[in-house]
């Protein structure tokens, strides 16, 4: 439950009244979940089911490493990281990857989450509980149903950032760097409301050469598709759990092929402003702006319709400096040996981005400011960010 809401809002919140009530009735008999269009149970992909079996294995997390390692207990105060309970890996250091064509699921157009057709039940990796609300509602899909010859692949419209970078396409590019789609046509199942970079991501791999058909899947109805493509990074520790480094190389020509040749002037500091966000604002913000610009650095606000040249500016960034948030996750384009220096307030630290600067071979330093308050809001002592950051200047020269 989201920390910033008032006792009284979770009191009158009805969706998870709704679920307990469609909980209840989905068990009034084995094929009610499909009368309803509503799958409440999560269970694990069942593994004799897999058509193909790409690649899976278990490996320790690089943040084990040096110098990495030392920056886990600072950034673990307040345990601001996110975990799953129900993981069958208890180590949060053991990350476990799956890549793969499954055989037959339904997916139901109004979440877009597979759905094995025989138990009825949503398909996670490793994990079986209870779904909520927002990825178990109902919907009467049984209306229409498209039939999917082709390897059919679901791309979720996240409107997080972060998470449809990582939890998504990323596993999927590693599955398509594998070989999972070679020699197929490839339905991508999505929504008619997504993020621009999800066409971008069906156009660049239709432009490296795969035969690819993109599906608006609307509420009241499904697809049945006879293979699924499928990839999975987890971990207990689901900070830890990207990126798949091996796939990142075909996922930035995905990308540079759909966007084409950078058209801005790049360069090699970067600061990345949230801008106006009503979460997390740096109040002394611009103090900080004027000091980063003296020192050459470019100002830019990462949004949707700029997902081009957020690729470019990271991919040309020797530094990088941000406020913690979904955008910090462009440091995946960044080469090994550039740097991110993320910024936090003193009470909200997480592993996120150390982890992922320990995958990719990246420099990473974080710099704490205030408590936060209002809605994560903080403010940074400027005299000591800019004493810390001078001398990681000094050696990028």
């Amino acid at each position: 439950m989201p920390r910033r809401r008032s006792r009284l809002s979770r009191a009158l919140d009805l969706k998870p009244k709704a679920f307990a009530l469609f909980e209840g009735l989905s068990r009034l008999s084995p094929r009610m979940p499909y009368r309803l269009g509503f799958f409440p149970d999560v269970r694990p992909y069942d593994r004799a089911r897999f058509v193909r079996l790409l690649k899976d294995r278990t490996r320790e997390s690089a943040v084990l490493d040096l110098p990495y390692y030392e920056m886990v207990a600072p950034l673990s105060l307040y345990d601001r990281d996110v975990r799953i309970d129900s993981f069958f890996e208890k180590d949060e250091f053991r990350i476990r990857e799956i890549a793969g064509v499954y055989g037959e699921v339904i997916v139901p157009g109004h979440t877009l989450t597979p759905v094995d057709p025989e138990r009825l039940v949503q398909m996670e990796f490793d994990d079986s509980r209870l779904a909520v609300w927002h990825f178990a509602f109902p919907a009467p899909f049984w209306l229409k149903r498209r039939e999917i010859a082709d390897l059919a692949m679901v791309v979720p419209p996240y409107r997080n950032y972060c998470h449809l970078l990582l939890d998504v396409m990323v596993p999927l590019a590693d599955a398509l760097r594998l070989g999972g789609a070679e020699g197929r046509s490839l339905s991508i199942l999505t929504k008619p409301s997504r993020p621009p970079m999800v066409e971008a991501f069906a156009r660049g791999i239709a432009q490296l050469g795969y035969p690819v058909e993109l599906i608006d899947l609307k509420p009241f109805e499904h697809a049945h598709a006879r293979e699924l493509l499928v990839g999975f990074s987890r971990c207990r520790n689901i900070e830890r759990s990207w990126p798949v480094k091996e796939a990142l190389p075909l996922l930035r020509s995905i990308f540079e092929a759909a966007y084409g040749p950078p058209t801005v002037a790049l360069g090699p500091r970067l600061y990345m402003t949230r801008g106006k966000s009503r979460l997390r604002a740096l109040t002394n913000e611009d103090e900080l702006i004027a000091g980063l610009k003296q020192r050459g650095f470019h100002i830019f606000e990462a949004k949707w319709s700029n997902h081009a040249e957020q690729v470019a500016r990271f991919s040309a960034a020797s530094v990088a400096v941000g406020v913690h948030g979904a955008g910090l996750a462009n440091m995946v384009w960044m080469r090994p040996g550039a740097r991110l220096v993320e910024i936090a307030p003193s009470t909200r630290r997480k592993t996120t981005y150390l982890n992922i600067a320990a995958e990719l071979g990246l420099g990473y330093d974080y710099v704490l400011g205030s408590d936060e308050g209002r809605l994560e809001a903080f403010t940074i002592d400027c005299r000591a960010f800019f004493a810390k950051l001078d001398p990681l200047l000094d050696q990028d020269v």
